[in-house]
C-alpha cells in the first residue's frame, strides 16, 4: 500500500509535503528500531552508539569538547551529558580537561570503546545495508545526494548551530509572535 492510500490523500490536492514528511518518519523509525535492537544487545542506544563513534573519529586523541559533541550530534548540552554519563559508567568514554585550557573537558573514546566499536561495526554495516536494500546502488545515490540537498538547505534556513540554534529561532518567533 502506498503512503497515499495509507493516509487517503488520494482524493485531496497535491500533498507532496505530506508524502515526504510521512515518508521520512516512517523510514527514521523503522532504521532507529533496527539499529537500537542491534546495539541494545551491547547494551548501547543509537545515541549513545553515535556519541562513542563521534568521540573516537572526530575527537581522536585529543578528545571533543562537550558542547561541539552536542552540536554535531544536535542535541542538547544536557543530553549530551547524560550520554557520556552512561558511557563512562559502562568504561566506553573518558572525560579529561584539554592540555593547554584545562577549564575546557575533552570526551575520548578509551581502548575498551574503540575495541567495541572495531567488534560490533561488521554487524551494524550489516544493519544498514540491509535497511537500504530495497533500493539498487543508483538509486541510493541518488536519495543520498537528494537528502544531502535537502538538509543543507535546512541548515541555511535554521543555521548551522546544531539544535541549540534552532531552539533558539523557535524562542525567538515565539517572542515575536507574543507567546
Amino acid at each position: 500500500m502506498s503512503v497515499m492510500e495509507d493516509l487517503d490523500l488520494e482524493r485531496r490536492a497535491d500533498r507532496i509535503d505530506e508524502v515526504l514528511a510521512y515518508n521520512l518518519a516512517e523510514l527514521y523509525a523503522r532504521g532507529f528500531a533496527r539499529t537500537s535492537e542491534y546495539l541494545g544487545r551491547a547494551g548501547l542506544s543509537p545515541a549513545k552508539w553515535n556519541v562513542l563513534l563521534t568521540a573516537r573519529y572526530v575527537g581522536g586523541e585529543e578528545g571533543l569538547p562537550q558542547n561541539r559533541l552536542a552540536e554535531l550530534l544536535i542535541v542538547s548540552g544536557g543530553n549530551v551529558t547524560g550520554l557520556i554519563d552512561g558511557l563512562e559508567d559502562m568504561g566506553l568514554v573518558e572525560r579529561a580537561a584539554r592540555p593547554g585550557d584545562r577549564r575546557v573537558r575533552v570526551v575520548r573514546a578509551t581502548r575498551k570503546g574503540r575495541e567495541l566499536i572495531d567488534e560490533l561495526w561488521p554487524g551494524y554495516l550489516k544493519v544498514l545495508v540491509e535497511f537500504a536494500s530495497p533500493l539498487s546502488s543508483g538509486q541510493k545515490r541518488q536519495a543520498a545526494g537528494l537528502l544531502e540537498l535537502w538538509r543543507k538547505g535546512v541548515r541555511r534556513m535554521n543555521g548551522k548551530g546544531g539544535i541549540g540554534a534552532v531552539r533558539r529561532g523557535k524562542r525567538a518567533a515565539a517572542g515575536r509572535n507574543g507567546k
